[in-house]
This record gives C-alpha cells, sequence and structure tokens, in this order.
C-alpha cells in the first residue's frame, strides 16, 4: 500500500527530473570552452504527466473486483537525458549559450524548491497524523 499515493510520488519523480536537469545544465557549464560540445538537456514533464494519467482508475460501480494495480509505472519512470542536435550556434561547434544554461539552471533550482516544499508540507501533514494518535 502506497501511503501517499500517486501524488507525492510524483512530486518525488519530478524533483528526480529536476535533479537530473540540474546535472546536465552543470555538465553543460562545465563544456562551455569546448570545442564541437553537444548541450544536454532534460525534458521530463510530458512523459511524467503521461505516466501519472495513465494511474488514474476511473471509478466503476458495475465492477465488482479490484482495480489493477498501476503503481509499478511511476517506479519504472525515468527521466532521460538528450543530446541537442540543433545546428550549435558558434563557429567551434559548440552549443552552450551560457547565459541560457545560467538561466535553466536558476528554473530548474527554483521549481526543486517549490517541490520540495511542497513534499516537506505532505510530510509535515503526515507527522501531524501520526503524533495526534
Amino acid at each position: 500500500m502506497d501511503l501517499f499515493g500517486k501524488e507525492v510520488r510524483g512530486l518525488e519523480r519530478a524533483m528526480d527530473g529536476l535533479s537530473r536537469r540540474m546535472e546536465a545544465t552543470a555538465l553543460n557549464l562545465a563544456n562551455v570552452h569546448t570545442p564541437g560540445y553537444a548541450r544536454r538537456d532534460v525534458k521530463f514533464e510530458d512523459s511524467l504527466a503521461e505516466v501519472l494519467d495513465s494511474m488514474e482508475v476511473p471509478i466503476d460501480p458495475e465492477r465488482s473486483e479490484a482495480p489493477e494495480d498501476t503503481s509499478y509505472l511511476i517506479e519504472q519512470w525515468q527521466p532521460r537525458t538528450e543530446v541537442d542536435e540543433r545546428r550549435p550556434q558558434r563557429l567551434d561547434g559548440n552549443g552552450v549559450v551560457l547565459e541560457k544554461e545560467v538561466s535553466a539552471a536558476t528554473q530548474a533550482a527554483l521549481r526543486f524548491n517549490v517541490l520540495a516544499t511542497s513534499l516537506a508540507a505532505d510530510y509535515r501533514d503526515l507527522k501531524f497524523v501520526i503524533d495526534a494518535k
């Protein structure tokens, strides 16, 4: 039995995706002066939303059996790092633009902090319930 359900697991997995994005951005920044380097990116929001949507269980009063357990879907999901195949913007073949990478790192960190705050609130609620007993 999942204590929190797909909402908390979704938050955790989104944090995994943002963490992987921050790693890719750090790698991009480390290679900003490497000729021929192709930048990396992690796009996970759409695939994570698809997994979470597929975990929706419609309530059918005509069915007497328990709905299929789809919790394995969120456990198997992984964010993927992709190499940006677009034409590099620089003559040395490097596809990294410093300003864009710093902006991406800042956005990912802010989103991660928002999700961490939300997840911490869920765990505080659980602690409150446990302490009240």
